[in-house]
């Protein structure tokens, strides 16, 4: 999946989370179906807001953590399409700028 840079991602409407630490916990209330997720995991699940565009996302993981822009490109596209293939997560690719 390539991201559009325009599209707003958003949680589920049937997902349950809690920030435990650094780190979080999703819960699908539909299947049962948890994820655990790492300090990152929970940085971008945060800004998932609907709100917050996939480039806003892709620019706050750059800041606020040590990694170059290619390799979050790539890690945020990975991370973001198992959300939404485990229906965590929906990406709406219909918007544009």
């Amino acid at each position: 999946m390539t991201l559009n840079p325009h599209s707003h991602p958003q949680r589920s409407e049937v997902i349950r989370w809690q920030a435990v630490e650094e780190e979080g916990i999703l819960v699908n209330l539909d299947s049962g179906f948890y994820f655990s997720l790492n300090p990152v995991g929970l940085f971008i699940w945060q800004l998932c807001d609907g709100e917050h565009s996939a480039k806003a996302i892709l620019d706050g993981v750059v800041d606020a953590f040590d990694v170059d822009g290619d390799t979050a490109v790539r890690d945020l596209e990975s991370f973001m399409t198992q959300l939404e293939a485990e229906g965590l997560l929906e990406i709406p690719d219909t918007e544009a700028g």
